[in-house]
């Protein structure tokens, strides 16, 4: 029996749950001051003063927002790692996660408690 993905929220506490196989499809999102576009890209950047290489599937560009991600590794998981990394608070996180369902690049159930 296959189960389906889901991702678990708990509001009060900021706490979120999800598989880390939970793919997020290329997308764009900007969440008051935060802007961030998700890639996948055939080669990540090197890390230098810009970039930070979270890592062997994962960057994170420091001035533009952008996260990179070799292909099939934009997963819940290391984008949420990423949002830590560009300094957003976890009702940010939650906020972007629903928001980025809302757009259907999140192929799982999302459960907001």
């Amino acid at each position: 029996m296959i189960k389906n993905k889901k991702i678990i929220i708990n509001e009060r506490t900021g706490t979120i749950v999800a598989g880390v196989d939970i793919e997020i499809t290329p997308v764009v999102i900007t969440h008051g001051d935060i802007t961030i576009k998700i890639e996948e890209a055939q080669e990540l950047p090197k890390a230098s003063a810009d970039v930070l290489v979270l890592d062997e599937n994962t960057a994170v560009g420091l001035q533009d927002g952008r996260i990179k991600t070799k292909k099939g590794a934009s997963t819940v998981a290391n984008i949420t790692r990423s949002l830590q990394k560009l300094g957003a608070t976890p009702k940010d996180i939650i906020s972007i996660l629903e928001a980025i369902k809302k757009a259907g690049a999140i192929v799982a159930d999302l459960d907001v408690i």
